[in-house]
This record gives structure tokens, C-alpha cells and sequence, in this order.
């Protein structure tokens, strides 16, 4: 919530810090991944911003296996 409201304010460096630290307490997330690419590309940081979304495709890459192991 903290990193949407710092978004919506266009506080982007304390946004971005925000979901990197969410990215970092709760990798198997995508949502901050998402969140922190959207982020970077507002600026102009797009290397960044794709990194960010790859991070994003991990964890819902790792989502799927977790729900086939589940059965």
C-alpha cells in the first residue's frame, strides 16, 4: 500500500524503494515486481524496469510449479 500511495503522490525514488524492499521480504510475489518495473519505466529507467518484470515472470513461474505439485 505504502509504494501505491508514494506513486500516486509521483514520489517514484521512495516508490521504487518501497517495492524493492516488498520484492525482497516477499520474493514469491509478483505483484511487487510488477509494481517496481512500473516504477522504473515512469523513469525512463526501462533496463530496470525489465529486470523487474522478469522478476515478476520467476515468481509466477514458481507459483504454477508449487500448484502442480499441489495436484
Amino acid at each position: 500500500v505504502r509504494g501505491v500511495a508514494l506513486t500516486s503522490l509521483e514520489r517514484l525514488p521512495e516508490a521504487e524503494a518501497a517495492f524493492e524492499s516488498l520484492t525482497r521480504e516477499y520474493p514469491e510475489l509478483p505483484e511487487p515486481y510488477n509494481n517496481l518495473a512500473v516504477v522504473r519505466a515512469a523513469q525512463g529507467r526501462l533496463d530496470l524496469a525489465r529486470v523487474a518484470l522478469e522478476g515478476a515472470i520467476r515468481a509466477v513461474h514458481a507459483r504454477l510449479l508449487e500448484a502442480r505439485a499441489w495436484g
